[in-house]
């Protein structure tokens, strides 16, 4: 994955360059194997970060209030993270990056005020992320990315075909096939986060995603898709790289956005509507 992301920055001309921005309101430095993770409140700082795009799926035991704020800002245990939280954590310190950003620890969720300030920025949090990354197939905050991906896991299945043997070298086999790249990737990289309409602003967003699926790891920029049973063989993104989505879930997020007045959804909308329909 980090040679996934690197490169992504280093060849790709047409990918984001991995570039300092201004860090969000509320991070979480991610630690080391020697230090606890915490929250840090940047102002003005400059840093590198990565996003969680994730399912709640009902009560988070571990959240930003703000009567937990200054505990966090001196450190969270690492074992008192929800699974999902924990392994997303542990992936931003295999990717060589410093800084995590997770809605319910860097968004006061007993603040109205701070939930819109922040719910206005998400377009900024998730587009100048370095990578995105998607926790496809847990359903919540419990069943963690990694645990969830290695439960549904599947063989690759192969047809064989005919006995085969050369006529100019002393090579013969028999010849299996399997599905194209395109339709592998289509088919294995979704799961219950694609069918969340929330979620699909952060999808439009990203530039780079990094997507833990029930079959596989996938890794899609602007440029190109891979995953991990073909990490070399590139397939060239369409468009701009975000993939095209079904018109009902597009009508989903567009009645989401004006029940809720969302401005920050009223542009991922818009920007959806005007790339692709």
């Amino acid at each position: 994955m980090r040679d996934w992301l690197k490169k992504c920055c280093d060849e790709h001309r047409s990918c984001p360059k991995r570039s300092d921005h201004l860090l969000p309101t509320i991070v979480i430095n991610v630690g080391s194997l020697a230090n606890e993770p915490r929250l840090v409140i940047p102002e003005n700082q400059l840093g590198q970060w990565a996003s969680l795009s994730h399912c709640w799926g009902g009560e988070i035991a571990l959240k930003t209030k703000m009567s937990s704020i200054d505990r966090h800002c001196h450190k969270i245990s690492l074992e008192n993270f929800p699974p999902t939280f924990r392994d997303a954590i542990l992936i931003t310190r295999s990717l060589g990056l410093r800084y995590l950003w997770i809605d319910a620890l860097c968004i006061l969720q007993d603040s109205h005020r701070h939930w819109e300030t922040q719910a206005a920025r998400m377009d900024y949090i998730y587009e100048h992320a370095t990578v995105t990354l998607a926790a496809e197939a847990s359903p919540d905050s419990l069943a963690g990315i990694v645990g969830s991906t290695k439960d549904h896991r599947e063989t690759q299945s192969l047809l064989p075909t005919t006995w085969c043997q050369s006529k100019t070298r002393s090579v013969c086999g028999e010849i299996r096939f399997r599905d194209d790249l395109a339709s592998q990737i289509k088919r294995r990289s979704r799961g219950v986060l694609s069918s969340r309409a929330w979620t699909l602003q952060e999808e439009i967003l990203s530039p780079c995603i990094l997507r833990f699926s029930t079959q596989q790891v996938v890794w899609r920029c602007p440029t190109i898709i891979l995953d991990e049973w073909h990490p070399q063989q590139e397939l060239k993104t369409r468009l701009t790289g975000r993939p095209q989505f079904c018109q009902p879930l597009y009508n989903r997020l567009l009645a989401e956005a004006s029940l809720t007045h969302s401005a920050t959804l009223m542009r991922g909308c818009e920007a959806q509507r005007t790339a692709w329909f």
